[in-house]
């Protein structure tokens, strides 16, 4: 079956996306809506963001993107010989099973946590210099 004709134009989408990206508070929808869109769900935009080629994102990142960091002047900005795009790090609940059990738990104000809480920390390198 053949699709109906866009409602929008991708470089719509693309523009509301990033707009929706560069402000910490509303929805997607909302912030469509600002830019003058007509209102359409979060969950089309979804929709409409899957059918986008992923080289349509690689394209827009190479073109407003490039490294800051010189390997001679800030060392600390690599990994090895990585340069370094993003750290996270979060906690994690696990569950009491006798393997768990025998992880140290943090202390709370009123002793032992109840649960044990695994520390993650993720690194993201990019390419090698």
């Amino acid at each position: 079956m053949a699709r109906r004709p866009r409602k929008r134009e991708t470089a719509k989408e693309l523009a509301d996306l990033i707009f929706h990206q560069l402000h910490q508070d509303g929805t997607l929808t909302h912030h469509a809506v600002m830019l003058g869109g007509e209102p359409i769900s979060d969950s089309a935009h979804a929709q409409r963001r899957a059918l986008l080629p992923r080289e349509l994102f690689s394209e827009l990142l190479a073109a407003g993107l490039e490294p800051l960091a010189d390997p001679l002047r800030h060392a600390d900005a690599l990994f090895e010989r990585w340069r370094l795009v993003g750290v996270d790090g979060t906690e994690v609940g696990v569950t009491d099973t006798p393997t768990n059990m025998r992880l140290p738990k943090a202390n709370s104000r009123r002793g032992n946590a109840a649960f044990v809480k695994l520390k993650l920390v993720a690194a993201m390198p990019s390419t090698a210099y």
